[in-house]
């Protein structure tokens, strides 16, 4: 009987924790960007930038600082997890002029990953890390 009762309550007790779990990783989720950049044809790099970090806002803020350097930004969205502890650089085209460049500017000390999987509309894509103060410096308040 008590043996039947142990198997329960543990059932329970995992069975609750996974329900809050889901609950709570649903709660702790970064909302999208309200502001989506709008791609203006330059003949520069296409940039997509990704909040890798978890932090409200933080991909529309690497978005403004590639603008005030002249790069277009085609997307700012979320990374699939907000996990990132380092800033990632993905290069979905062989590497180009263009692209060494932003490179050399924004981590000079770094190196990127050719990534040339699937179809994408963009030339560079940058997850933004838990490290984004490297590139960003610390916010002002």
């Amino acid at each position: 009987m008590i043996d039947k009762l142990l198997i329960i309550l543990s059932f329970l007790f995992i069975a609750g924790f996974a329900v809050g779990y889901l609950f709570v990783d649903i709660d702790n989720r970064t909302p999208k960007p309200e502001g989506k950049a709008v791609y203006v044809p330059s003949g520069k790099l296409k940039i997509e930038v990704l909040n890798g970090a978890g932090i409200n806002g933080l991909a529309a803020r690497f978005r403004d600082r590639l603008w005030e350097l002249g790069y277009d930004v085609v997307r700012v969205d979320n990374a699939e997890l907000p996990c990132y502890t380092e800033t990632i650089f993905l290069l979905r085209t062989r590497p180009t002029p263009e692209q060494s460049k932003l490179l050399s500017i924004l981590a000079p000390r770094r190196n990127a990953v050719l990534l040339q999987r699937g179809e994408h509309n963009c030339d560079v894509t940058i997850i933004v890390g838990k490290d984004y103060e490297r590139y960003l410096g610390k916010k002002q308040d």
